[in-house]
């Protein structure tokens, strides 16, 4: 029996949304936790991906009230994260870029309309409550992205963590006063934890460069070194002596260079370690602080 041509394009589409649906079987690099929300029907390697965001738009649009609207930013920045989820597991970089970009902002876009929806003299508190909970959830799972992150996926995860946690400002005036207060000085001390930790990595970073730039610049003065004494050698055999002391205070010299370059490598070695172990004890004095604060 033949298939109509209008089935086969069925059967096609089917395929390729099934597809989509299922995570790759290995993980293949870093990976967040499970999501409460789940992805939506098309992922964001689908070359379909278009009509997911179609789908989307129609919903903000359908949303009349301004607390409508944050709602429906809301639930679509929990589908982007749970989407990023099967990003990671199949490496799919284009993909991860797209999550992490609709993260950021249909974060955005649920913090601005709460805002709007205040400024109209509507009570949004809990509202702010319901999504500023997501919103820690989210982060949760970003942090232990960004734990395991390097490159360029930690910097772009980097970059949606800031802008969440300037969204999250946003729908935190939106909370009591009391409750406000004390998101604010929580996301103000992760804030300054993450800046010292990434600060602190960035310094072990510089002293793994310096390590290599030390080896290599003793490597070169070695070389410069020895050459410097096959000349001399050749000048003691000719037994010019205006040569032989020219040849041994360029020796001299160069061995100088060496021993006080050695010492100034050592001295910005000492002084990155001193600035890393500050760093390790303050990020350590943050937590503990965090910890008891709890």
């Amino acid at each position: 029996m033949r298939i109509r041509l209008k089935h086969f394009f069925l059967i096609l589409l089917t395929f390729v949304l099934v597809v989509s649906a299922f995570p790759a079987s290995v993980l293949a690099g870093p990976q967040i936790p499970p999501t409460a929300e789940g992805p939506g029907f098309i992922l964001p390697d689908s070359p379909l991906f278009f009509l997911d965001e179609v789908k989307q738009n129609i919903r903000i649009f359908l949303a009349i009230r301004p607390q409508d609207k944050a709602e429906v930013f809301n639930s679509i920045a929990g589908e982007r994260i749970a989407e990023l989820r099967y990003m990671l597991a199949r490496n799919n970089q284009k993909g991860i870029e797209i999550s992490l970009k609709g993260i950021s902002q249909n974060t955005q876009g649920a913090a601005d309309s709460l805002a709007e929806a205040q400024f109209r003299g509507n009570n949004v508190e809990k509202l702010a409550e319901d999504i500023n909970t997501d919103i820690k959830r989210r982060q949760e799972g970003l942090d232990v992205l960004l734990a395991s992150s390097t490159g360029e996926l930690k910097t772009m995860v980097l970059g949606t963590q800031t802008s969440v946690y300037d969204s999250k400002a946003k729908v935190v005036n939106g909370l009591s006063q009391g409750k406000k207060e004390i998101e604010m000085k929580e996301d103000k001390g992760k804030q300054a934890e993450e800046k010292i930790k990434n600060s602190s990595e960035n310094s072990k970073e510089v002293l793994d460069k310096l390590g290599i730039l030390k080896k290599q610049t003793s490597e070169s003065f070695d070389k410069s070194i020895k050459s410097r004494e096959d000349v001399l050698r050749k000048a003691n055999s000719s037994g010019d002596k205006v040569k032989i002391k020219e040849h041994k205070a360029l020796l001299e010299a160069e061995k100088a260079k060496k021993e006080k370059t050695a010492n100034l490598y050592k001295k910005v070695e000492e002084k990155f370690k001193e600035y890393k172990a500050a760093q390790d004890e303050l990020n350590s004095l943050l937590k503990s602080s965090a910890i008891t604060a709890q």
